[in-house]
């Protein structure tokens, strides 16, 4: 029992870990974004740049971990469905992150009007 309340915990932990690994991610793309908007187009490439390189890669690899914690959990006897209920949470998050990643600096690029607070 004990063995199984460990493999519980640790995947919840690993969850909200994850959840707050996506929040400063989010919040360093606006940083970053909102810094480009002052700096014109070549700083909405690099933006563009950045995004294609580190925080869409980064988000792949949240993805590929919820679906190991998935496994994990899938194979845990007795395993909550409250945690399937969070992974699901996670992924779509996830998901919907990695597209703001990849629309946002093309959408600028294409309109660079745009307002520092339009996301």
């Amino acid at each position: 029992m004990s063995g199984n309340l460990r493999l519980t915990v640790d995947i919840e932990n690993e969850i909200k870990v994850m959840g707050k690994l996506l929040m400063r991610l989010r919040s360093s793309f606006t940083l970053e974004k909102d810094e480009a908007l002052v700096g014109g187009n070549e700083k909405l490439v690099e933006l563009r740049e950045r995004s294609r390189t580190h925080y869409q890669p980064l988000c792949g690899r949240m993805l590929n971990d919820v679906q190991l914690l998935r496994y994990r959990s899938s194979r845990a006897e007795d395993a909550p469905s409250s945690i399937f209920a969070r992974m699901d949470k996670l992924e779509k998050a996830i998901k919907e992150t990695l597209a703001h990643f990849s629309g946002t600096p093309n959408r600028l690029l294409r309109s660079p009007g745009q307002n520092a607070g339009d996301d």
